[in-house]
């Protein structure tokens, strides 16, 4: 009963705020979210989050603090949000890798996906060929290769601090600083990436260029942020 309403009360209001805190965060999908969701249950809880189970439900720490699609954010005027970002192209790699290839997302919607004649384990250029087919038939796909701003919108003035994913060490220290609290992020979703540089040599150029095209809007709103 306790970790039911820790879930009702981590995804009770959004963005999520670390506990008596002005600060709140933005998370998206493949860009550290798992790492810093724990740490955010970690501080909020006081414990480490471990992997629960809940009317035969896992409760893992999206369970209690989900990614949502961007929507109007209401927070106080001193409030400070803070967001993640990642290079778009990288981003969608490291998807493919995760969720197609070590988490096997596409064998989930195994039967819609026969019917529709398309392949259950496709290579990285066939799986971006028919990605808008892959994304009606899995939640999971679907999720992981929305757009950042999907779920970040495209004003980016709301937001106290934009951290590119290879400054999440600076993030930890600023945390830690303004929360008073050491704030350490674990790496939590590493499955997959011993495909990268096989999927990287597979790829096509005009493989690659779809991939930057699908992401226009990343890259011309988010451009400050992507280095």
């Amino acid at each position: 009963m306790k970790e039911l309403m820790r879930v009702i009360k981590g995804r009770s209001k959004y963005p999520y705020a670390f506990k008596n805190s002005n600060i709140y965060y933005v998370p998206v999908p493949k860009n550290a979210c798992s790492s810093v969701k724990k740490a955010l249950y970690q501080y909020n809880f006081g414990q480490e989050h471990k992997i629960r189970y809940l009317f035969g439900q896992i409760l893992d720490s999206h369970r209690y603090f989900p990614s949502r699609k961007f929507h109007k954010i209401r927070v106080d005027n001193d409030s400070k949000i803070f967001a993640i970002v990642r290079d778009p192209f990288d981003r969608f790699i490291s998807c493919y890798c995760n969720r197609v290839l070590h988490h096997k997302d596409l064998l989930k919607s195994e039967k819609k996906i026969k019917d529709a004649g398309l392949e259950l384990n496709p290579s990285i250029n066939y799986f971006v060929d028919h990605l808008k087919e892959y994304q009606s038939f899995s939640t999971s796909i679907m999720h992981h290769t929305l757009s950042q701003v999907s779920f970040l919108g495209s004003d980016t003035s709301i937001y106290w601090r934009i951290f590119p994913i290879s400054e999440i060490k600076s993030l930890e220290q600023e945390l830690s600083l303004a929360l008073k609290n050491k704030i350490k992020f674990i790496h939590a979703q590493q499955g997959g990436k011993q495909h990268k540089q096989q999927v990287l040599s597979e790829l096509s150029t005009n493989t690659a260029t779809k991939i930057r095209e699908y992401y226009n809007d990343d890259y011309k709103i988010l451009a400050e942020y992507l280095r």
